[in-house]
């Protein structure tokens, strides 16, 4: 069944044994007729029973439950690079409020509103004009962290548009700027 050659063994390998092939297969073979036949006058009987019905799980309450089912809301899972003394500011915080992580940044987001554009603009890294060439200055470079967040579709496009508006060079810059104001 196996043609193949086995390969050549390989020079420096310490193991060098050779290995047994797996055992074969079993393979059950279909029989010519049933497996069981009854006689006509044997039968297999059950007591009859009532059928037990179990009542229907009650839901967890810690499950919220909508009252408005007819439109679905779509969670999307985002990621975001965040400096990580703030993510442990930003936690802290959350658990400070007892509000969610998604609900903490989009309080920032709203409470930056109109300075938002701003903010963006100062935590750019600046820019030196003094000779013939522009030479960017190196931003601070703090160690980043991850933060993972399941947000509402609709919020995702809100920010989204936040970064287009405020020319963000992305999501977690504009986040960044939003939760070190609010984190002051």
């Amino acid at each position: 069944m196996n043609d193949r050659q086995p390969l050549p063994p390989v020079t420096g390998l310490k193991r060098t044994a050779v290995l047994p092939p797996p055992p074969p297969r079993i393979r059950p073979r279909a029989s010519e007729g049933p497996a069981v036949e009854l006689e006509p006058n044997d039968s297999i009987t059950a007591p009859l029973e009532e059928p037990t019905v179990s009542p229907a799980p009650r839901p967890s309450k810690s499950r919220v439950v909508r009252t408005d089912s007819s439109t679905p809301r779509p969670v999307k899972p985002i990621s975001m690079s965040v400096p990580t003394q703030m993510l442990q500011r930003f936690r802290d915080e959350a658990k400070r409020q007892q509000i969610s992580h998604v609900d903490l940044l989009l309080d920032a987001i709203e409470a930056a509103g109109p300075r938002l554009g701003e903010l963006i603009r100062a935590s750019r890294p600046e820019e030196d004009r003094g000779g013939l060439f522009v030479r960017t200055v190196t931003a601070d470079s703090a160690p980043l962290s991850t933060l993972a967040l399941r947000m509402q579709q609709q919020n995702v496009d809100a920010i989204d548009r936040l970064v287009r508006e405020t020319h963000a060079t992305s999501r977690s810059q504009l986040c960044v700027a939003a939760l070190s104001h609010y984190l002051k």
